[in-house]
């Protein structure tokens, strides 16, 4: 809209908001390790995003790391119904012999939508990759029968976490690819889950699902820290609404040597989105005037303050 009346726009990547609204909030300039996790958010190389760590500052981030790519099927749908990003990771963990495992009859989905779904994931239609974190607490919940769809944003993961036992220590396997960025792959942990489905008590699944989520961002913070050197990690992003994930990961990270800056007052979901994307709009413009000579009285740009 803004361009269409010619008036100034600065393009802000949707995460990077995010790790930013954290560092406002906490008086922080940075850099930090930002971690980032949510539902979607467009990313620079077409890709949806979801699953994020940066090395970021108030104008500018490196995408260190992220979840390997989960195709979307059917888009948006992915969000509202938990059986497409369920069959998605079979699919990927499986390939066609999916079909034939008695998980994937389970799910509460009519059996010609999961035949659909198995054959737009083959040719590859309407199946945009995705880094969420979001669809995998969707896929989760769909493997343990709790929730068939998003009636309202993250109801499935919000009856997933309420479902976690307490007093479980386990987790799932997972995989990390070296490179840059480095991948983090759930296939393992899938294949876990499918081995134990039958019998296997929801709480004890969700619990250990939460447990993986919090080893592999934790392994993740770990990684960046030696790509980059940096001890503070920002954490933000609507996945951790979730108590259950957020206070294990923020008591993980602290034992590992990191101080940790989290939201207190301004929310970590998209409701606080558009503080981080004034704020790197306004370091951008502080830069620039820089650059143009014209820093004014203190020859620095402004710094944050907390209140």
């Amino acid at each position: 809209f803004a361009r269409t009346r010619d008036l100034p726009a600065v393009p802000v990547q949707h995460h990077h908001a995010h790790v930013v609204s954290c560092l406002a909030e906490n008086g922080h300039t940075g850099p930090v390790i930002g971690i980032a996790c949510d539902g979607t958010g467009h990313g620079d190389d077409g890709a949806n995003w979801g699953c994020e760590i940066f090395r970021a500052d108030l104008c500018s981030y490196e995408r260190l790391g992220h979840l390997r790519y989960l195709p979307l099927v059917g888009g948006d749908g992915a969000a509202v119904e938990t059986y497409r990003p369920a069959v998605a990771a079979l699919f990927d963990a499986f390939g066609l012999e999916c079909m034939e495992m008695d998980i994937t009859g389970k799910l509460e989905a009519a059996p010609e939508a999961v035949r659909n779904a198995v054959e737009m994931l083959s040719i590859g239609v309407n199946c945009p990759p995705s880094s969420s974190l979001g669809r995998w607490f969707d896929a989760v919940a769909a493997f343990c029968r709790i929730a068939d769809r998003n009636a309202y944003e993250a109801q499935a993961p919000a009856r997933l976490e309420v479902a976690a036992r307490e007093g479980i220590a386990d987790s799932y396997s997972y995989r990390v690819t070296a490179g840059g960025p480095f991948v983090i792959d759930l296939r393992p942990m899938v294949e876990q889950i499918v081995t134990a489905a039958a019998g296997t008590d929801v709480g004890l699944i969700s619990a250990k699902f939460h447990n993986t989520v919090v080893a592999f961002l934790a392994d993740a913070a770990g990684r960046a820290r030696s790509e980059t050197g940096l001890d503070v990690v920002a954490l933000s992003g609507g996945c951790f609404i979730n108590r259950y994930l957020a206070t294990r990961l923020e008591a993980r990270l602290k034992a590992m040597g990191f101080a940790v800056l989290t939201h207190q007052q301004i929310p970590c979901n998209d409701a606080g989105v558009a503080l981080g994307q004034a704020v790197i709009a306004s370091a951008r413009r502080s830069i620039a005037s820089d650059r143009r000579g014209d820093r004014g009285q203190s020859g620095k740009p402004a710094s944050l303050h907390r209140g």
